[in-house]
């Protein structure tokens, strides 16, 4: 059943959901979100489906992921911000989502190898 509808993200979640198991949606749902990263119909079915289930630890994880990946969402920018001030237990700092050092050099990042 799952297989058949793996083409259109909503089915494949709604199949997900049937299963009624919360950690099982999580792990099959984090595993997709990994090998397509730029779904942001399935990020927010994602998300949505962690408040629902209060899952809020992992919420305001995968909330501030998205933020990072999507910077120039500003409604689900101000939702996380919500969500952090809600259920007050992200420690993530709002500067930190979306700030960036100025500072890093290239040579600092790659450090030569020898073999």
């Amino acid at each position: 059943m799952i297989k058949s509808v793996e083409n259109n993200v909503e089915e494949w979640f709604d199949v997900l959901l049937e299963v009624n198991d919360v950690s099982f949606v999580m792990h099959n749902d984090e595993c997709r979100l990994g090998k397509s990263l730029f779904n942001i119909k399935l990020w927010k079915l994602y998300i949505s489906f962690l408040e629902e289930h209060g899952e809020y630890s992992r919420l305001l994880d995968v909330s501030h992921l998205y933020c990072r990946f999507f910077m120039d969402d500003e409604k689900m920018k101000e939702k996380h911000i919500t969500r952090m001030e809600r259920y007050g237990i992200s420690g993530h700092s709002l500067k930190k989502v979306y700030a960036f050092p100025h500072n890093v050099k290239l040579g600092s990042v790659i450090q030569k190898k020898s073999f």
